[in-house]
């Protein structure tokens, strides 16, 4: 059986960087999260290739019939989202190892890129790719990615899903630019602007209107009290078929860097919201579908009732089962941090935080 991608992340978050890492098929995927202590490749999206993970170029062609959309196969998604999505079907190849943009979709604060890596020898080594991407000339930054699984659980390819600020569309358009770069992983701590090498670069047009006019817009004012000194109002719910972020104000971050808002919608649809994004006192939380029980609100689901949580254990033995430290041997520097399993329950790791809030959907 083949082995599946390894996947990682390289990305900022607030003041410091994480890196995710799918190492496993993903029904039995691990979640590896720290933060770095050393200045790894700023800038770039990681994808590592794992020894013999490469597919050819006519097995991704015979994949592609299998799906109706690449980003909805990736997301988990049941309901046709084809309309959404803009196809590219662009490939380019250099020293027999082809990448190719399959299809995008966006909406002003969100671009989702479904693509695949194929090599015509199965001798050709596996490098890393190291990508850049720019909407209307205005880099971006990479929040989360997801496997494109064959039934038969194979991975064909991934969809890398990003954070856009607003205002970057004009008139609903956008002009994408993704560089793709190679390097072997041993030159990875190496490589920098002017050692790029092997370079793939696409550019196509992608137009937001049709999934942002799909999108809801919910105006929400509650508070959720942490202690004295520390409240989180949240003030709007954005909900589509992709994704769904709620934002608001939070005084202070307190002692963490890392909070959660967890919960189920009134047809009983676990849904998980991470940190993403924190301006003093602007705060930004997106959907994670990392986790597999997470699956999202329900498209019928009438309201969804959350908890507040934060990356603090809730005894030691929780600690003891999922804390880890990296060595100074280890890629990407000395780290501390945590291992899920894919099907994780957070809210059985993490201690919880204030009142509950009920939202009101439709």
């Amino acid at each position: 059986m083949k082995n599946n991608y390894t996947f990682l992340e390289l990305f900022g978050d607030i003041d410091e960087k994480f890196i995710y890492e799918a190492s496993r098929p993903w029904k039995k995927q691990v979640i590896i999260k720290y933060r770095l202590l050393k200045t790894a490749v700023a800038g770039f999206i990681l994808l590592f290739l794992a020894a013999g993970t490469m597919t050819h170029q006519e097995e991704v062609k015979a994949a592609w019939k299998q799906f109706t959309s690449w980003i909805g196969t990736a997301l988990g998604l049941s309901e046709d989202v084809s309309s959404y999505t803009d196809v590219i079907g662009k490939t380019i190849t250099r020293k027999g190892i082809s990448v190719t943009i399959h299809e995008v979709a966006a909406d002003k604060n969100d671009l989702w890129v479904a693509f695949s890596v194929t090599s015509d020898s199965e001798k050709t080594e596996e490098p890393v790719l190291l990508t850049d991407v720019l909407i209307n000339k205005q880099e971006i930054q990479l929040s989360e990615s997801y496997p494109v699984l064959l039934e038969n659980g194979e991975m064909q390819g991934e969809v890398s899903h990003y954070t856009i600020e607003d205002n970057i569309f004009a008139n609903g358009e956008a002009d994408v630019t993704i560089s793709v770069h190679t390097a072997s992983p041993e030159e990875i701590q190496k490589i920098d602007e002017s050692s790029k090498s092997d370079e793939y670069v696409f550019e196509f047009k992608t137009d937001l209107k049709e999934l942002e006019a799909n999108t809801e817009i919910i105006n929400i004012d509650q508070q959720i009290k942490i202690n004295e000194n520390q409240n989180l109002t949240v003030s709007q719910m954005r909900l589509n078929d992709f994704t769904s972020t709620i934002s608001g104000k939070m005084t202070d971050l307190g002692e963490y860097d890392e909070y959660y808002l967890i919960g189920e919608d009134n047809l009983g649809n676990s849904v998980c919201y991470r940190l993403a994004d924190y301006k003093k006192p602007e705060i930004l939380f997106q959907q994670d579908r990392v986790f597999e029980r997470y699956t999202g609100i329900s498209p019928n689901a009438g309201s969804v009732t959350l908890q507040l949580y934060v990356d603090k254990y809730k005894n030691k033995d929780i600690e003891n089962k999922y804390f880890y430290t990296t060595g100074e041997e280890d890629t990407y520097g000395e780290g501390t941090g945590s291992v899920y399993e894919g099907d994780a329950d957070l809210t059985q790791i993490y201690c919880p935080l204030g009142n509950k809030i009920e939202i009101k959907i439709r």
